[in-house]
Order: C-alpha cells, then sequence, then structure tokens
C-alpha cells in the first residue's frame, strides 16, 4: 500500500495498535487461553500477575507511527523506549512483526507460540517488563529514568542513515540527565543521524502531576522552543483513528523539520493507561495493574474491548496488518542497528609507534595521558570513519593531556552526557573511552552499574552479538588533587566496580606510558567488558620497556626483577598498584636498603587488579600456589594502594596470607603539596618504611634509628611545606637506583 494517508491505512493502523495493546494485557495477566478461543477462567491467569500498563498504550501508538515513518521514508529507525516498564510494547510489536521466532522457534505466531509469550513475560530467566537485552530491538536498558535522550543522540554518531526515536515520559523529563540531553542536538554533525523525541505526556509521573501536564500548550511551545526545538503538539483523551491521523501529520511534520534543518519534537497529550478500563484511566490505579488479578469478569470485558477475534485469526496470527509492516531488515525490532556486532578497530603498529624506549628505570619523566593521546590519534588515523572511534570528555580534556582533536568529542561538561553517548556508540557498533577526572567519573557509576547489568544480560542469548567494551580512563588522579584539594579527590568508582562480575569487569592500574599503552591496546581489543584504567597525567617516572609491560599485563602482577633481590623467601615483601604507590614503595625500598644491607626485599607490582581475587570468586584470579609463591607465608608484606584500603581487603578474600599493613587513600585531604597528600594518607615513603621496620623488627631485623629518622623526616616535611610551600628536594629530586645484581 503506497499511499499512506487514505482512511484504510488509518483504520489498519488503529487495527496495529489495538492488536498491540491487547498483547500487553495478555502478557501482564494471562499464562492459558491468550485468544480466549474459551471464555476466561481463573485458572487462565497466572499465580504471580506482573507488569505496568499505564505508559504502554502510548507507546504502542509510536510504535504503530513508525511502522509508517519507517515505510513512506524507507527510513532505517531506531525507537528507544524512556518510560519506565514499556517491554510490554516492545514484546508486543515484535510479536505483531514476528521477529521472536528468529530468537526461539516456539515464539512463533501460533496459540502455542502466543501461550510461551505470556507465560515468559515477566517470569523468571523469561522476559523482563523493561526493555532488555532479551527482546529484539531494544538496545536501551529500561529500569532506570534519565538517559533515553543521551544514549539516542549516541547510537546515531557516525550513522548518516539511522533516526532513532526516543520515547520521553513525562517523569523521565524532570531527571537531570534528561534536561541536559535536550543540548545534545547542537553536538551533531553532517555526519551523523538523526534523533526524535517524543515526550508522552500522560499527567502522571507515579502518584503526582508532572510538571509539563501543568503547563498550557502556549508554555510547552515556549519552553521547548528555547531549548532549539519546533514542537508539534498532539492532544487527544481517546484512541482512535482520529488521533492515528493527527499523530501521523506531527510525524511527517517532524521529517520535514529535519529536512530544513530544524530540530524537531513531538509532544503527545493523552490520558495515562490509555485504553484501560475507564474508571482507571487517566489515574494513578492504571500504572501498574488496572484491573485485579482476581477479578475474572473485569479482566474479561477488558480483553474483550479490544475485539480479539478481529485482531488474530484462531491460528495466532495478526490479521489486517501486513501492508503495514516494513519490508525485512527495516523493522524496528530486526534491522542493521537493533543487535550490531562492535566493530574491529584497527590497531596496526600503533602502540610500537607510540611505546617509550626506556633503559634504565626511573631514568627519564613523561605524560602517561599525553602520549596516550598520540596512541589514539594513530587509532584515529588507521580508523577515519565517524562510526569506529570516538572519545568522550567533559571540558577537562585538554587539562588531561588529550588533544581537543578529530577524535575527540570534548565539549560537552557533563559526566552523564558522556557516558551516555558512548554507551549508545557502542550499541550501534562504535568503539571509544569515556575519559574525565578520577574523582568524577562516579557521577556516572549508576549508569556503568546499569551497563554492565546490560551485557550480564545479553550474555545468556547465543543470538546477542558482542559490542565492544566500555572504555573508562581516570585520570587527574586522587594523588594529583592536591591543589584543587579535598572535593576533588574521590577513587569510589574503582571501589564499586571491584564489587561487581568480575568476569565482565577489569581494573587496570599502569604506572607508566608503556604500561598505560599496552593496556589502553588490550582494551580497544576487548568485547562485552567495562574496563577501567587509571594513569595519572602529570609527568611521571618512566619504569618498564615496551617488552616488559607486555609481559606484566599478560601476568596482571609480576615481582620487579629491578627493585628485587633474588630470593624465594625475602624478610619483606612491598606491593603496590598505582602510579604514586609505587613510586612510594620503590622509594621505601631504597631507603630501606641502604640503611640495612643485609636484609632482602622483593617488590611486587600489580597492574590488572582483579587478578588477586581468588579463583572461586573470579576465573581470571590467580592460583593460591601463585599467590603464595609472590607473596610468601613467612616473608610478611605491606600493601601500598591507589584507592581505598577496604577495596584491596575485599579483593583478597579467602588467601592464606594477608598484608600486616595496606595503605590507600583514607579520605584526608587539603590544598596541599604533592607529597604531603601522600603522607597525609599514609602512602608515603617514610610511613612505609616505618610500617615495613615494625615487621622487621619481628624477625629480628629491629633498627630504632632508622625509624627516628623517618619520623624526623616527616617533621622535617611539615615544616617545609608549612613555611616554604613546596616539597622537599629530597622529594623532589629523587631518583631511584635499580638493583644491578637482581635477575630472576
Amino acid at each position: 500500500m503506497s499511499e499512506y494517508n487514505n482512511k484504510t491505512y488509518f483504520k489498519a493502523m488503529q487495527h496495529f495498535t489495538s492488536a498491540a495493546n491487547y498483547l500487553t494485557v495478555a502478557m501482564m495477566y494471562l499464562k492459558d487461553n491468550p485468544l480466549l478461543q474459551r471464555p476466561l477462567a481463573a485458572s487462565d491467569i497466572k499465580a504471580a500477575v506482573s507488569g505496568h500498563f499505564g505508559t504502554v498504550p502510548a507507546q504502542n501508538l509510536i510504535f504503530t507511527q513508525v511502522n509508517r515513518l519507517i515505510q513512506k521514508y524507507h527510513q532505517q529507525t531506531l525507537v528507544l523506549q524512556g518510560p519506565g516498564h514499556g517491554g510490554a510494547a516492545l514484546l508486543a510489536n515484535a510479536y505483531l512483526n514476528n521477529d521472536l521466532v528468529k530468537i526461539d522457534p516456539k515464539l512463533d505466531q501460533s496459540p502455542a507460540g502466543l501461550r510461551r509469550l505470556c507465560q515468559r513475560f515477566a517470569a523468571p530467566f523469561g522476559f523482563a517488563s523493561h526493555p532488555g537485552p532479551a527482546i529484539p530491538g531494544a538496545i536501551h536498558p529500561g529500569g532506570e529514568l534519565g538517559y533515553v535522550l543521551v544514549h539516542g543522540f549516541g547510537a546515531v554518531l557516525g550513522h548518516k542513515k539511522l533516526l532513532t526515536v526516543c520515547i520521553v515520559g513525562d517523569g523521565e523529563a524532570e531527571t537531570g540527565p534528561l534536561q541536559a540531553s535536550w543540548q545534545l542536538n547542537h553536538n551533531l554533525t553532517q555526519k551523523d543521524g538523526k534523533v526524535l523525541p517524543v515526550v508522552t505526556i500522560n499527567g502522571l509521573t507515579m502518584e503526582n502531576t508532572s510538571r509539563l501536564a501543568q503547563m498550557t500548550d502556549s508554555e510547552l511551545t515556549a519552553y521547548f522552543q528555547s531549548l532549539d526545538y519546533e514542537p508539534i503538539i498532539v492532544t487527544s483523551s481517546v484512541a482512535d483513528v482520529a488521533l492515528q491521523k493527527q499523530l501521523a501529520h506531527a510525524f511527517d511534520q517532524a521529517m520535514a523539520y529535519f529536512d530544513v534543518d530544524k530540530w524537531p519534537v513531538i509532544l503527545l497529550k493523552t490520558p495515562k493507561g490509555l485504553t484501560g478500563p475507564a474508571s482507571t484511566v487517566g489515574t494513578v490505579a492504571s500504572h501498574q495493574l488496572p484491573v485485579a488479578p482476581s477479578d475474572v469478569h473485569g479482566l474479561n470485558k477488558w480483553l474483550t474491548s479490544y475485539h480479539p477475534h478481529k485482531l488474530f485469526n484462531d491460528q495466532g496470527q495478526p490479521q489486517g496488518i501486513a501492508d503495514l509492516l516494513p519490508e525485512d531488515n527495516f523493522h524496528v525490532t530486526d534491522n542493521d542497528y537493533t543487535n550490531r556486532k562492535g566493530l574491529a578497530l584497527k590497531t596496526r603498529d600503533a602502540l610500537k609507534q607510540t611505546a617509550l624506549a626506556i633503559t634504565t628505570p626511573g631514568a627519564s619523566q613523561a605524560s602517561n595521558t599525553e602520549v596516550l593521546n598520540t596512541y589514539f590519534s594513530k587509532l584515529s588515523q588507521q580508523n577515519p570513519k565517524p562510526d569506529q572511534l570516538r572519545l568522550f570528555s567533559p571540558d577537562e580534556i585538554n587539562s588531561n593531556g588529550f588533544e581537543n582533536s578529530a577524535h575527540v568529542m570534548g565539549n560537552i561538561l557533563s559526566e552523564h552526557m558522556d557516558e551516555g553517548l558512548l554507551e549508545g556508540f557502542l550499541m550501534t557498533g562504535g568503539s571509544g573511552a569515556f575519559i574525565s577526572y578520577e574523582g568524577f567519573l562516579p557521577i556516572a557509576s549508576s549508569m556503568i552499574a546499569q551497563h554492565l547489568k546490560w551485557l550480564t544480560q545479553a550474555q545468556r542469548y547465543a543470538w546477542h552479538k558482542d559490542i565492544n567494551a566500555l572504555n573508562l580512563i581516570g585520570t587527574s588522579t586522587v594523588w594529583e588533587q592536591d591543589k584543587n584539594g579535598y572535593t576533588h579527590q574521590n577513587p569510589d568508582l574503582l571501589n564499586s566496580l571491584a564489587a561487581k562480575n568480575p568476569e565482565l569487569v577489569r581494573l587496570y592500574l599502569p604506572v607508566d606510558v608503556n604500561t598505560t599503552l599496552t593496556t589502553m591496546d588490550l582494551m580497544v581489543r576487548l568485547h562485552q567488558k567495562v574496563n577501567y584504567l587509571i594513569t595519572p597525567k602529570r609527568p611521571t617516572p618512566q619504569w618498564f620497556d615496551l617488552t616488559s609491560s607486555q609481559t606484566l599485563l599478560t601476568r596482571g602482577l609480576s615481582v620487579v626483577d629491578w627493585a628485587s633481590d633474588a630470593t624465594d623467601s625475602p624478610d619483606l615483601v612491598l606491593a603496590a598498584s598505582g602510579s604514586e604507590p609505587f613510586e612510594e614503595v620503590l622509594a621505601a625500598s631504597q631507603i630501606l636498603r641502604e640503611a640495612m644491607p643485609n636484609i632482602t626485599i622483593r617488590v611486587v607490582l600489580v597492574v590488572d587488579l582483579l587478578r588477586l581475587q581468588h579463583p572461586r570468586l573470579n576465573p581470571r584470579g590467580i592460583t593460591d600456589t601463585l599467590f603464595d609463591s609472590l607473596f610468601p607465608k613467612d616473608s610478611p608484606f605491606i600493601y601500598n594502594f591507589h584507592g581505598y584500603p577496604l577495596t584491596l581487603g575485599g579483593l583478597l578474600a579467602h588467601r592464606h596470607h594477608y598484608p600486616e599493613f595496606v595503605n590507600g587513600y583514607r579520605e584526608v585531604g587539603s590544598v596541599t603539596t604533592p607529597f604531603d597528600l601522600r603522607v597525609q594518607n599514609g602512602i608515603d615513603r617514610f610511613n612505609v618504611a616505618k610500617e615495613a621496620l615494625l615487621c622487621l623488627a619481628d624477625k629480628g631485623h629491629g633498627n630504632p634509628a632508622l625509624f627516628n629518622q623517618m619520623d624526623q623526616m616527616l617533621q622535617k616535611h611539615h615544616q617545609q611545606i608549612v613555611h616554604q610551600g613546596v616539597d622537599l628536594p629530597e622529594i623532589t629530586n629523587w631518583q631511584f637506583k635499580p638493583l644491578q645484581s637482581a635477575k630472576k
């Protein structure tokens, strides 16, 4: 049918919407008799009825209109659902499109297939009541409000032919991330696709009146025009053919606005729970279950109001909608973008071309992030298409050592927006990273947790294609925030991710340029992961050559040969994770050796943090045998850690041997000097040396004079920064002396 504005077509659209609404109610309530082929009985109703109806009818209207849009404009389109618990709408449309059978042959268009669909909805190991990876066509996880627009904008980056229709609930519209998302239309270019927001204004958030519902049409128009959108308002209190016509005109008008470089937004004003029982429409009662499961008569009346025998034949096949369905590969539940595999980046020689030549550990200094930026520039040259590689960062991108060049989208001062754009970009095949101050990355912690839940669910379905890893880079670290002070010091994302699924999470703490580059080169080649790399931006000592860095990353943790005595039973083990903690451990080992040449010390560096976990908690965790060889039971050890000490304690659960001292960030900070921040939190060389002396004293290697000397150095340091405002020359001019004889 080529005429998209005739009466027959609009009637068919109404027919389609009714079928989707009927399927929604059937999925929520029924376990049997889904086509009402016999009188409804209490035994047909689920023992545990679950679902949310209120927002679904408006969403089904939009799905119906998108089918028309796809056909008329031959437009590849994704639909992202923002209102809470809209999974039933997407499932209903997937059934009508006959796309569910592609993921499960038993979900065909038959009474048995429909019965299976109803039984699996909102059921253990079935389909959730919100959009998720189990439902074809979903790329936006439901459940947490505020991110539908930013995911929609991220999805179209580099995809000029793609349109995302983002359904925004009027309750969701009140969230901070959604409010910020309206500005993203200014960040797209001619190389990107388009985003069409459709705001469903049903008057209620959950129990309260929404802010948008309290505004007049003229106020709504002025408000959205102030956001640089052209609002198109559609209002109706009933779901009928007239409403289909109004909405069709609105979608046509929106497409026309795109042609003249205007940004449209459709405002759909209908009562919540439209097409539900009359007494519940527009009320709080429509939010979840408008009819009590025990009310068989009321449920039967509601279901039959959709005239299911006109919508489906006895074989469970939809009737009268064939002309509304887009051609194959253009369905909203099955097209080129709904289940897109992460594009493999070309990384040819970028690592070798960027790595630094290191001959003597600690002899030179460089900025890890500035060299990493060079690496990304080389990746960008090898992957020039706009849908391949993107970096996202708030406006401190230059502060962090990354040039604001073609591969960086660094003019959006919102962690929610940057992280959400990257998620959307990954969902349509792209690769990239989100770079920010370590202290502000936790702002997006909940979004990252939701993404991890998506990955956890997605891996359960063989048909789901793997997306590229969500790469996070934390710089301007907690140990670099001596000038910005306490407010900028927060390693909490490391703590949060350490508690997540270790099969999906990687936590990396490289200590110099080459370990940073080697780690990043691995991260951009991983799929189905959340990778978090923490590296300082300031020039720091450079320790490892490229070969050593690659070996270290492969192992995850290792003895540092040039800082360790060649013995299987050292008197002391000093371990570290993180650039600054590692530097202080090396300095402490040098202090101890110079004063006590007869003791043996081993230095262990941990770069891949989760390798510390026990194998019973993490399949990648090192064995007890390897752990005990690195940290012998008879050798006391001290751990200098980048983040919170308790985080490390959790990672060492079930191990035979625990550190005598764990040093890390203890929420002590101020505007001070770089070294004093380390002193305040106890990771500095003098405090580490004192702890070591306490451990060694138990083994008969006491040295009270050195202990007192360390106290004196701490006092000297304090006097220096109070009166001079800078660190001691012994600190700023310090250089490590590698062991010449240690070979292992």
